[in-house]
């Protein structure tokens, strides 16, 4: 992987799981919590070629016995309110 010199060891990693078995491991750049749910951006930490640096692809969070499940977030709405509230939570931080 040729980003690995930017990664840091807090850099939480997951291991996503699609319907045909295809595995992608994932960088969780961020958590939004908004209306109660917990949601996480996340780049690939392959990026492919049409995807920019800046980018991220938003899930919802699960907590389950077992540990975490991610769930992409498909609704469009709920996506741009996802971001502008990870916009507001970095504008708080500066």
């Amino acid at each position: 992987m040729e980003d690995e010199e930017f990664m840091d060891e807090n850099d939480e990693i997951v291991t996503l799981i699609s319907d045909d078995d295809t595995e992608t491991d994932m960088l969780i750049c961020a958590r939004v919590l908004l209306n109660g749910r917990t949601f996480c951006l996340m780049q690939p930490l392959e990026m492919p070629e049409d995807m920019e640096e800046d980018e991220a692809i938003p899930f919802e969070e699960f907590e389950t016995e077992d540990g975490f499940e991610y769930e992409l977030v498909e609704d469009d709405d709920l996506a741009d309110a996802i971001f502008i509230e990870y916009e507001k939570e970095m504008a708080e931080e500066e």
